[in-house]
This record gives structure tokens, C-alpha cells and sequence, in this order.
């Protein structure tokens, strides 16, 4: 007896199903294994780094310096007591017993301290090429700031927490690339950082103000200004730190650096500069101990400010500072002509050292590049000085070209014309300082001191207290003394949403600094601002 066809039909469609719902599962299995392996790859391979920056990312690059195409073959500057050291440090670490930088004064709370910044931990941040003085953290392009973004989210504490912020936005030139010519650099910890640290351990130093540091904004010009300044931006700090560890840094810190030395590293790094069609300006603050160098080569600018609290906090002045914040820049004006959107800065801002840029219409400047020959342009404004460098003289051949700066690092055609390497050096007895200026840090309330460095980008276009003023408001007066505290800097979450604030106040400075005309040139706007409390 033959079966139901009606039945048979039915079985067929029941094995048609059953072949379709295995391929799905087939299917989906495999777009799960593609999905799991594509994640691990790119968690592998993610590269976060600075901006027009085609180099390996600074933590994933080995412990041997590669050849530089700016200067001879260069080898690692660890010296061959450098390297003893660190074979005792790792015997030390075997035999759990870290090792304590020797340090004048301090007591048992120094010791406590030094013992705490030498603790070693599994390295999870960085395997740069300068760990032996510690890697430096970047800012990211501000164009790629987005606080939803995992990989800000990732750079947060580099770029700013309640002891700083650094920012770097690229111009809008065309030709001849258009690529950032600015490097701006923080190394916290500076020589305390040549031990192997944990990312907690980097986060922790970034965020406390009584950290030693080296902070650094080097500013590129002509067509390979970014590669004259990169190159400073690394063999700088480098060459400094060698030299430290050289002059005992280990027995006295605070005696293994001097005022020459930061000028003899100045130059020597100018002279490893072979490239003729760029140069850098070069601006540091290395705090080491209770004292404070400040260098600077070029028209970048460096200061130091004392932001002092109101006694008491307007409500509707507090208002309107987070609305103007928060507020697109529309250009406006007000009644009397000037910018309708301001900052009501509640406490007070004092400027109490700057450096001096170096222009060629300054007196002495101009002094010596005549003597050796060269020629400086002074226009009705002498802030747009410039040195002229000889018409048959290197790239330049048949043509006057000019350079807005009587200093600089590299710029080979200028230098016979005068054009040195040479920086202005001040030394700032913190201690001092603070007795002078009546400064207590653990007085909630008190005064507070933060140092700042910027690219004319910035300063061409707003004058110091106005810059100050902003990144006052950002550091202590949003939050109104919030984030001071030891126990601020030490819970995560409140650091994240106090770094992301901080960014906006960086963010709004920055946009107050361009032109709202389209088509104006605007140059790289680059800073970085540090808060400093005195060690214990």
C-alpha cells in the first residue's frame, strides 16, 4: 500500500526546514568564531598615538633607540653605571627589598614616599625606549576628543586629571602638509619613572602635585618643523636624564642639575639637527625637588600663576561660568564692542614669572644677529619681527625668507646669521616661593600655584591672564575646591568625570583662540598647565 502523498509532502518540507535551520546555526557559529577572533586581533593591534605620528606607539616600542634621520647613528644613552644599577635594583626587587633614592631631609614621610614611588609592578602601560627616565604621555588631537569614545576614554588620564590638562589642535595651513608641527610632552615622576611602573603607579604621579616632572612644548616651523620638534621633544629630556644620573642624581637630586648643564643639552641636541628645512622652539619646566627650572628657546611661552579663592562662591556667577563652558563661541560683541561671551572668574589670577620670547626686534637679539652679518625685518608691529636669512645662502637661494624667532633648535641656514640654540635658564626656589607669596597647601581654601606653557598659537591670540584665568576656573573653580583632596585624586570615577570637565574648560580656551572668519589662518594651538604643591 503506497503511502499518503499528502504525507510524503509534508515529511519533505519537515527535511527542507531541518537542512535550513543547520545551515543558520552553521552560519551563525561561524560569523561568531570571525566576530571573537576579529576583537582579539584588534585588542592585539590597537595603536593609540599622537597625532601625524607614523612611528610605533610610544609603548610598545623596544629599549633600543633606532636610528635617527635627523642626526648621526645615536646608541641609548644608558651610561655603564646606569646599567649596574639596574642589575642591583632587579637583585633588590629578587630579595624584597626596593631600593630608596637618598634625599635631603624629609624623615620618615620621605622615606615613606620614596619607598612607595619605587615600588616595581608588572608593567602594563608602556615599554617606550626611554625607561630609564620615564615615557612621555601625549596629548590627543582635539579633533578626536569624544568622551564616548573608548579610545579617549583610554588617553583620560594623560590628558588631563585634577593636577593637569594638555591640548594640542592642528592648524588649518594646506601646503606644505597639513600636519601637526607641535609636540607637547608630560613626564610625570621625571627620573623616579626609569623603574618599571604599573599604569596605576603612572596615573597615581600624573595626578599628584608634589611629583617631580618634566613638562614640554616644542613648536615646529618650515616644511619639517614636526620633525625638527619631535626629535627635540625626545632627546632632550633624554640627554638631560643622562646627565643627572651621571652627576650622582641618586646621592642628591636636587644637586645633579644645574643651569649649564640645561644649556650644554640645548645645544647639543641643535647640533645633532642635520635637517635643513625646519626647526623647533624648545620650552620645559623640570621640577625636582623644591626647585623649579624653567628653560625656553624661541616665541613659545612659559609662566607661573597663584590663583587665589574667592571668600565666597556667586550662585549666578557659577551659573553662568559652566553656561559659557557649555556654549558654542557665536561672536557676538556686547554693548561696549568687546565679546559678548566671557569668564566671570570668581577668584583672582598673578602672573609671577614669564619668560622672555625671543624676537628678533628685542635689543639684545638684534645686536648680535647684526654683528654676524644678518638682517632683521621690523615691521609697525615689532612682535612680527623677522631674520632674514642671506639670499644665496642654503634652500634659500635667489629669496628673503623670513623666521619669527631670534632662537630656535635646528634652522641651519639662520645659524650663520646669528640664530642660537641657547636657552634663557631661571631657577625657582619652591620653598621660597611659597614663604614669599604666603602659599599653604593643605588649606583647602589657600592660595594655588600652577605653571603653564603654550605655543604662539595660543599666545599670539590671548594674552596670558586671559589664559590663566581659564585654566584657573577648569583646575579649582568649577568644582570649587572638589578634587584638591588626596581622597579626590585617589577614586577613579570621580577623577574621570573631573578630567572630562577639565578637557571641555581646555576645549573652550582652545576654540576662544581661533578665528571665526573661515579661511583665516589659524597655526597649531598647543599648551600644557601642571599644578605644583611642595613635597613633605
Amino acid at each position: 500500500m503506497s503511502a499518503n502523498p499528502q504525507m510524503q509532502k509534508h515529511v519533505a518540507d519537515l527535511r527542507r526546514l531541518i537542512q535550513l535551520q543547520n545551515r543558520v546555526i552553521l552560519g551563525l557559529s561561524l560569523l561568531f568564531v570571525l566576530v571573537v577572533v576579529t576583537t582579539v586581533a584588534l585588542i592585539n593591534t590597537a595603536h593609540f598615538h599622537h597625532p601625524n605620528d607614523d612611528h610605533t606607539p610610544f609603548w610598545e616600542q623596544t629599549g633600543q633607540r633606532e636610528k635617527s634621520k635627523f642626526g648621526p647613528d645615536r646608541k641609548p644613552l644608558r651610561s655603564q653605571q646606569q646599567q649596574q644599577h639596574q642589575q642591583q635594583q632587579q637583585q633588590q626587587q629578587q630579595q624584597g627589598s626596593p631600593r630608596v633614592i637618598k634625599q635631603q631631609g624629609g624623615g620618615q614621610q620621605q622615606l615613606a614616599r620614596n619607598t612607595k614611588k619605587q615600588t616595581i609592578s608588572k608593567l602594563e602601560v608602556s615599554k617606550c625606549r626611554y625607561m630609564y627616565f620615564g615615557c612621555p604621555l601625549l596629548p590627543l588631537e582635539i579633533t578626536q576628543l569624544n568622551s564616548s569614545d573608548a579610545r579617549t576614554s583610554y588617553y583620560y588620564p594623560s590628558l588631563a586629571s585634577t593636577s593637569h590638562i594638555m591640548i594640542t589642535h592642528r592648524s588649518n595651513r594646506v601646503k606644505p602638509a597639513p600636519v601637526n608641527q607641535d609636540r607637547v610632552v608630560l613626564m610625570p615622576s621625571y627620573l623616579y619613572s626609569m623603574y618599571q611602573r604599573s599604569k596605576s603607579d603612572i596615573i597615581s604621579a600624573i595626578n599628584d602635585p608634589q611629583d617631580d616632572f618634566f613638562v614640554g612644548i616644542f613648536d615646529g616651523h618650515g616644511d619639517n618643523g614636526h620633525k625638527v620638534s619631535k626629535f627635540a621633544s625626545e632627546e632632550i629630556p633624554a640627554r638631560l636624564a643622562s646627565k643627572m644620573m651621571a652627576n650622582k642624581y641618586e646621592d642628591d637630586k636636587e644637586k645633579s642639575i644645574t643651569k649649564d648643564m640645561i644649556v650644554e643639552v640645548f645645544k647639543e641636541v641643535d647640533r645633532l639637527v642635520t635637517i635643513n628645512d625646519g626647526g623647533s622652539t624648545a620650552s620645559i619646566a623640570l621640577r625636582i625637588g623644591q626647585r623649579l627650572y624653567m628653560a625656553n628657546t624661541g616665541d613659545s611661552t612659559a609662566f607661573i600663576c597663584i590663583y587665589r579663592p574667592p571668600d565666597y562662591y556667586d550662585k549666578y556667577l557659577t551659573g553662568s561660568n559652566k553656561a559659557y563652558i557649555m556654549k558654542s563661541r557665536d561672536g557676538r560683541a556686547d554693548a561696549s564692542g568687546n565679546e559678548e561671551q566671557q569668564l566671570y572668574l570668581q577668584g583672582t589670577v598673578a602672573i609671577h614669572y614669564q619668560n622672555t620670547r625671543h624676537k628678533p626686534h628685542l635689543p639684545l637679539e638684534k645686536s648680535r644677529i647684526e654683528e654676524h652679518g644678518g638682517r632683521v625685518h621690523v615691521p609697525r608691529n615689532p612682535e612680527g619681527s623677522r631674520v632674514i636669512v642671506h639670499e644665496n645662502a642654503g634652500l634659500h637661494r635667489g629669496e628673503d625668507v623670513g623666521l619669527a624667532m631670534s632662537r630656535s633648535i635646528g634652522d641651519r641656514d639662520w645659524k650663520a646669521v646669528g640664530v642660537i640654540p641657547d636657552p634663557d635658564v631661571v631657577v625657582i626656589d619652591l620653598e621660597e616661593f611659597w614663604s614669599v607669596n604666603d602659599i599653604v597647601d593643605d588649606n583647602e581654601v589657600g592660595k594655588r600655584v600652577f605653571v603653564v606653557l603654550g605655543s604662539d598659537g595660543l599666545f599670539d591670540v590671548r594674552k596670558v591672564e586671559y589664559v590663566a584665568s581659564h585654566l584657573a576656573y577648569g583646575l579649582f573653580e568649577w568644582g570649587q575646591g572638589w578634587g584638591l583632596r588626596k581622597e579626590d585624586r585617589d577614586n577613579e570615577e570621580l577623577q574621570a568625570v573631573f578630567s572630562n570637565h577639565l578637557l571641555g574648560v581646555g576645549k573652550k580656551l582652545v576654540n576662544m583662540a581661533t578665528p571665526l572668519k573661515e579661511g583665516v589662518y589659524r597655526d597649531d594651538i598647543s599648551f600644557i598647565a601642571r599644578r605644583i604643591e611642595l613635597q613633605e
